[in-house]
């Protein structure tokens, strides 16, 4: 009975998973042991990984960016977003980062913060010490991460960091951003993401668009950038990320590279993937809104030149769209046999919403 209470327990709240572990672990560790048998132990155990294991992919974004300190010696921050359902987000004490230089070391978190829409945000830091004067490549790799429309990732999702150490050039800080590379957008309207990168020492910065990194900072091969009805873009000067317009909903993932430059040289280059959600325009016909129907909706003449017939069960909601999707005209009809004026319409094709049906026609 303990047993069978303690797994169901254990599925019903398993959308909460960084509360749940507390609770199961005060649970199963407070219980006598002669209450749970040695089966009934493994079970537990069995459910609680089980439990772990599907909340795996915890990782939303994260990059990396430093301040010189002294001599060859700099200060990196990794700052890392979590899904708060996550075991991950608030167990992970430190991740695994390599410093390029055939070195890894563990860095600490120093602080994390319970953030809106479930999301937490993880500062870890810690100081290193490099060899000498070269180019480093600083990776973080964690668990895999595939939630993403644009983004099927087969491999552990990491972040990466490149500085060039040069004591000609001097020793500098990378730049740091003000915005959180989250970002939440509406379909079909035009969405515009800026960083605010901050930097100092006369430098100046350029921005890329690139794509995600894997295992070993490798590229991903099946990520592509996000379908858009006109088109997205970087400005390569003031870094403002432009999707003109996103069309499906869902959420995705963007990469940025950061460049700065030094007397015509890169000295930095810090890769941002900013998370962007796109939710549903309450004005925009989705095609997922609408439902097949044997009672499809009849209308005629269609063709048409300044009115279309149809018939209403009940007093309804009608719409008409364009072939965006685009919403032109919402009334409310009585029942029975409806007359519609489109005479206002220029010719093309667009789309009668009734309900969760819809029905092309045809204004010439």
């Amino acid at each position: 009975m303990i047993v069978g209470s303690f797994l169901v327990f254990s599925f019903q709240f398993s959308e909460k998973m960084g509360k749940l572990v507390k609770i199961l672990s005060i649970i199963f560790v407070g219980l006598p042991r002669n209450l749970l048998s040695t089966r009934g132990r493994f079970l537990a155990l069995a459910c609680l990984t089980i439990c772990l294991n599907s909340h795996a992919n915890h990782v939303r974004t994260g990059e990396i960016t430093y301040r010189h300190i002294s001599g060859y010696t700099y200060e990196f921050t990794v700052t890392m977003f979590f899904n708060y359902s996550s075991v991950a987000s608030l167990q992970g004490q430190s991740l695994q980062i390599s410093w390029g230089d055939f070195q890894t070391d563990r860095i600490p978190r120093i602080s994390y913060e319970i953030l809106p829409d479930d999301i937490v945000k993880s500062v870890y830091r810690m100081q290193k010490t490099f060899p000498g004067q070269g180019i480093y490549t600083v990776i973080l790799e964690d668990m895999d991460r595939r939630n993403f429309i644009n983004y099927q990732n087969t491999q552990s999702f990491s972040i990466k960091t490149i500085i060039r150490i040069d004591p000609n050039l001097g020793h500098r800080n990378s730049p740091h951003f003000n915005a959180y590379p989250l970002g939440n957008a509406t379909a079909w309207q035009r969405f515009v993401y800026n960083s605010f990168a901050e930097f100092t020492g006369g430098d100046s910065l350029t921005y890329e668009l690139v794509v995600p990194t894997g295992t070993k900072g490798i590229e991903v091969e099946t990520y592509s950038l996000p379908q858009a009805s006109n088109e997205l873009y970087i400005d390569r000067v003031t870094g403002d990320l432009v999707w003109d317009t996103p069309m499906v909903t869902g959420d995705y993932v963007i990469a940025i590279r950061v460049n700065k430059w030094r007397r015509g040289i890169i000295v930095s280059r810090v890769t941002r993937e900013i998370v962007i959600v796109v939710s549903q325009n309450e004005n925009i016909l989705m095609w997922s809104d609408i439902l097949p129907s044997e009672n499809a909706i009849y209308v005629y003449p269609n063709p048409a030149n300044e009115i279309i017939n149809f018939k209403l069960d009940k007093e309804t909601i009608v719409q008409i769209h364009d072939l965006s999707g685009r919403l032109l005209q919402s009334q409310k009809l009585p029942s029975g046999d409806v007359v519609l004026n489109i005479s206002h319409l220029p010719a093309g094709i667009y789309f009668l919403k009734i309900e969760n049906q819809a029905v092309k026609f045809i204004k010439k």
